[in-house]
């Protein structure tokens, strides 16, 4: 998974997880080596706490091909010293679990590497931390992962052609590519739908210029139900709509449309379809997901067009649709940058709208705003129908504009509009401000509870709420239309709040209780499990955060 430690946990847990499970693994590191026992080209754990010298592992590569193998008691590799050679011997790694790239690895010359996980073991995975991954200097090299062959690729026009000749095959990125000499794309980079394997070997493309309008735009246009992207990234990318399109729409940096697996990757730049679309889902990430994204990010500025109503727009993804797949879920992943829908439509700070679909530890920290009747939450603009939202968290500030009637426009710390039934919402908690216009829905978790029969537990806000004339205004629900959802031990901060009120239509709600700056300070709120939840001065504030999900 190509993620920074912080990625990971957080840097306290992460500490621990590290530093504590290092012991017990075989490091390749600049220590002298121990616990190794090395011969005809074997090396081999013998105990735990075994490191082998990165220098001496150099100095047999130059000799002839080498297997670096795990044993019983050290489950798991980890490079922390990073590495290269000029020869032409393949390197194995080979581990019980995982293994974890925090340095480079450099195959310099004409060399081959294969890389073994989940060796006799469950449960591991490839890891490209950041500042760790692998490089090719020759695209001729041969590269293995778990017995399968990947053929190398060195730019967007050979991955392009490649793809096109083969939609199934696997594929790699043999280093970090510059897009800025290719010009603007007219189309998605990559136009045929992907149906295989890619990995981007903790590598990145910097700079692709996308100025298209196809229904499916993006890097990827597509990804199939059998495709994986992983470990890979997009830097400083731009992509734009020029002109009117007619029709559904989805729009991501990384892929229109993903309907396989996201894994460990991300995007960074800008999108920006500021021209009329009828219906378009806009994503940071992805445009529109019905598969699986975990373990990624994307810090994408994300700025689309008013008057159509069905816009949806999120940080990470615009609309996670579990309509037709029960295992849609997005999991362990973040998003920074700002969204903007300038009137109607949803968005999320994550997620512009999840249908029957899972989100769990995952947080977003943009700004959100909408103009006119738009739907906007910190997270999630639209959590419509047995969404299922657990450990996950909201801190940037969050506007709507003004509805025509009460709750055509919702603002929510978390999610804008919940329309029910069957949703359920735990473990989590909202942190910016909240404001509407003139008979917005405005609430420190959600906007407006439009229908029945939502759930939600062990939840908190506490950013201020404030509305125009005739909002409705809550510290926890903006309006709860059937006033019955189901609410247990959750709370807002009356202090920062500025309001006493915790449903703004209605006095009555069990469940939700104000609690003071300082009550909340003093110690966990009754219901919090001291096992999902922590509480120390020096992180989030002093508020209750998530152990699995903590702040950054």
């Amino acid at each position: 998974m190509f993620r920074s430690r912080a990625t990971l946990t957080g840097s306290a847990a992460v500490f621990a997880i590290c530093c504590s499970t290092a012991r017990a693994d075989l490091s390749i590191s600049k220590k002298p080596t121990q616990n190794v026992t090395c011969s005809g080209g074997i090396c081999t754990a013998t105990s735990y706490k075994a490191v082998l010298n990165a220098t001496d592992l150099q100095t047999m590569l130059a000799a002839g091909d080498v297997a670096v193998k795990t044993g019983a008691a050290t489950p798991n590799l980890q490079v922390v010293q990073g590495f290269s050679w000029t020869s032409s011997s393949r390197l194995t790694l080979d581990a019980r679990q995982s293994i974890t790239f925090r340095k480079a690895v450099t195959v310099a010359g004409s060399g081959a590497l294969a890389l073994t996980y989940n060796d006799g073991g469950s449960g591991g995975d490839l890891i490209f931390e950041k500042g760790g991954g692998v490089q090719f200097w020759d695209v001729n090299s041969n590269l293995a992962i778990n017995g399968t062959g990947y053929v190398l690729v060195g730019d967007i026009a050979t991955l392009a052609s490649k793809i096109a000749a083969n939609a199934a095959g696997s594929y790699a990125l043999a280093k970090s590519y510059d897009a800025k000499s290719d010009g603007t794309y007219t189309a998605a980079p990559i136009t045929t739908e992907f149906a295989g394997s890619f990995t981007g070997l903790g590598n990145s493309i910097a700079n692709v210029t996308i100025k298209a309008g196809s229904s499916k735009t993006g890097f990827f246009s597509a990804i199939s139900e059998s495709g994986v992207v992983r470990d890979f990234g997009l830097q400083h990318a731009k992509v734009t709509i020029p002109k009117r399109h007619s029709g559904q729409m989805v729009l991501g940096a990384l892929a229109g449309e993903n309907r396989g697996a996201i894994i460990s990757s991300f995007a960074t730049g800008s999108l920006d379809a500021t021209t009329y679309i009828d219906d378009l889902s806009a994503g940071g990430l992805a445009g529109r997901s019905t598969g699986l994204i975990t373990g990624s990010h994307a810090d994408v500025k994300v700025t689309t067009p008013g008057n159509a109503y069905y816009n949806r727009i999120g940080g990470l993804v615009g609309f996670l649709d579990g309509t037709d797949n029960p295992s849609a879920a997005l999991l362990d992943s973040y998003a920074s940058g700002s969204v903007r829908v300038p009137s109607f439509g949803s968005a999320g700070g994550l997620i512009g709208y999840v249908l029957q679909a899972t989100v769990a530890r995952s947080h977003a920290s943009g700004n959100v705003s909408g103009g006119q009747e738009s739907r906007v939450g910190g997270l999630i603009g639209l959590d419509g129908y047995i969404g299922n939202i657990d450990s996950s968290f909201a801190t940037g500030a969050v506007a709507t504009g003004s509805g025509r009637s009460h709750c055509y426009a919702s603002a929510g710390g978390l999610i804008g509009s919940v329309p029910g039934p069957g949703e359920v919402i735990s473990n989590s908690y909202a942190m910016g401000s909240v404001n509407g216009g003139d008979q917005a829905c405005v609430g420190g978790l959600f906007g407006d509870f439009a229908h029945t029969g939502a759930t939600v537990q062990t939840s908190y806000s506490i950013g201020a709420v404030s509305g125009g004339t005739a909002a409705q205004v809550g510290g926890v629900i903006g309006r709860d239309k059937a006033k019955y959802t189901r609410a247990s031990d959750s709370y807002w901060d009356i202090d920062t709040s500025g309001t006493s009120q915790a449903v703004g239509n209605t006095n009555r709600h069990n469940g939700l209780k104000g609690l003071s700056t300082g009550e909340f300070m003093s110690q966990l709120p009754a219901g919090f499990d001291p096992k999902t939840w922590g509480q120390l001065p020096g992180i989030n504030n002093g508020y209750p955060y998530l152990r699995a999900n903590p702040p950054q």
